[in-house]
């Protein structure tokens, strides 16, 4: 199976600096994140974003604007959300007429979340976005109707990439435009990296029960899979390995003393507890 991802890898990497269609090249990357497999092609992905970046996009097209810029903004590049007052009417609001655009409007919804402090388009495409994308939603049919369903409860700004990456490969399988290159590499990294986080969570598992708390502090919560979960929120990349073992570790122990404090100790216990740490 890794003989076969390094393989697929290849492929990937030889097939992002060959398109020079900037609509291609940005659908492909934004499958390639939503698939989970992008830490995979860092290098290639930031050179094709730079020349998405120099590169002029003469388009009215919702999906596209709103795709590029949630691209360039999320990857740290300088993009100005006034690109999006094309879209707007004689009035100032965003025309009604997106509203018969579900595909750009999902990507108006997800890229606005990327708006900073005082970008007042940016709120106001969240609003007209999540407006419209609510009363079509029960209209419209997978794999669309999935993301959009996923979007109204958390932004995919704003979502685990694992979990991301675990519900678009059932979408993407149903693209009839799909790369299966990047879809069989998706499964595979899966299905590996899936079977590496639970031998650290085995083994993280082994760990807290020879240290016997049930015991020794019976007070105490076991929140391993749940921190293990957290962890995997930060980094789940298989490079990271090591560092999410120590981390674990490191706030295992912390909880420990969260629930001293909170469920166990008196309050001169626990004035006796903190002047022991601060020494």
């Amino acid at each position: 199976m890794e003989q076969k991802v390094e393989e697929l890898k290849e492929e990937v990497k030889k097939k992002l600096p060959s398109i020079t269609d900037l609509h291609e090249s940005m659908n492909l990357i934004d499958a390639i994140q939503h698939l989970g497999i992008d830490y995979h092609f860092t290098k290639e992905i930031n050179e094709a974003l730079d020349h998405l970046n120099n590169a002029e996009l003469k388009s009215f097209d919702l999906h596209e604007v709103a795709l590029r810029f949630r691209l360039l903004r999320q990857h740290g590049f300088r993009v100005t959300a006034d690109e999006f007052n094309k879209f707007k009417d004689d009035k100032g609001n965003f025309a009604e007429t997106l509203s018969n655009d579900p595909k750009g409007l999902l990507s108006l919804y997800n890229a606005a979340y990327l708006g900073t402090h005082g970008e007042t388009i940016l709120e106001e495409a969240i609003s007209f976005s999540r407006i419209h994308l609510e009363s079509i939603a029960n209209d419209l049919k997978p794999p669309l109707a999935n993301e959009v369903s996923r979007a109204l409860v958390t932004p995919l700004p704003r979502r685990l990439k694992r979990l991301e990456a675990r519900y678009y490969i059932s979408d993407y399988e149903m693209e009839d435009k799909r790369d299966d290159t990047i879809f069989e590499l998706a499964k595979l990294d899966f299905n590996l990296l899936q079977s590496l986080h639970r031998e650290e969570l085995k083994s993280i598992s082994l760990w807290w029960k020879d240290l016997e708390l049930e015991d020794k502090l019976c007070y105490v919560r076991d929140r391993i899979v749940e921190l293990y979960f957290w962890i995997l929120g930060v980094y789940f990349e298989p490079h990271y390995s090591c560092a999410r073992m120590i981390t674990m570790k490191v706030i295992a122990l912390t909880c420990i003393l969260d629930d001293t404090y909170d469920v166990y100790a008196t309050l001169e216990e626990c004035r006796a507890l903190t002047d022991a740490i601060q020494r």
